[in-house]
């Protein structure tokens, strides 16, 4: 489960980005599933466990960041973003004590996704946090 301080991070972001987007912004979906984490963890990760996001994944999540506190078509995300997601991992390793970890980015122009998706072995839970935004 997502601590409070957890959850107030992400509405923070939402504030942030519905202030940049008065119709659309970003969203998020939390789920956590009991006894999962073999079948729901994406097949084909590159990740081991104990293992943090890889460059190129921690990258996309501060540019989804980024581009949803009103920065669309970026192809980088600045150092604030950068902070914001590395802040938004440890939260999530402090609230879920995953094993596993892998991104899964989705980037359509004019809305973007992500998904961190998370598994704990020693109770087999699956964890999947979605952020995405877009300009409605």
């Amino acid at each position: 489960m997502l601590s409070t301080d957890t959850t107030n991070f992400l509405e923070m972001l939402l504030r942030r980005s519905k202030e940049a987007y008065q119709e659309g912004g970003l969203l998020y979906t939390f789920i956590e599933a009991a006894n999962q984490a073999h079948t729901r963890f994406p097949q084909g990760s590159t990740s081991t466990p104990n293992s943090q996001p890889t460059a190129i994944e921690s990258n996309n999540l501060a540019l989804c960041i980024y581009a949803s506190q009103g920065n669309p078509g970026s192809k980088e995300p600045d150092s604030s973003a950068v902070v914001c997601a590395r802040e938004l991992l440890q939260r999530l390793q402090r609230d879920l004590g995953f094993d596993r970890i892998c991104c899964i980015f989705d980037d359509q122009g004019d809305s973007m996704g992500i998904t961190i998706a998370m598994a704990r072995y020693s109770d087999n839970r699956y964890f999947s946090l979605k952020l995405w935004w877009s300009i409605d």
